[in-house]
């Protein structure tokens, strides 16, 4: 966990001002600025867990997960 939090302090201080439209207010965004859809998102992370060897990975019960797919409704 603390280095998770750590890389998502750098991101939110760095990245994302450069990156989100400024009428965007989702954690995560794509290079163009908008919302990281939640499929995409999930897709992304089990790509990344498979890598690192996790065999079955899912966000779906996750509260990130829960709450990026809460906002789109």
């Amino acid at each position: 966990g603390e280095v998770a939090c750590d890389y998502l302090r750098l991101y939110l201080a760095d990245s994302r001002p450069k990156l989100a439209l400024p009428q965007e207010r989702s954690l995560f965004v794509t290079s163009r600025g908008r919302r990281f859809h939640y499929t995409n998102l999930s897709f992304l992370v089990s790509q990344y867990g498979k890598k690192a060897g996790i065999k079955k990975f899912s966000l779906e019960r996750t509260p990130i997960f829960t709450y990026s797919k809460a906002g789109t409704k």
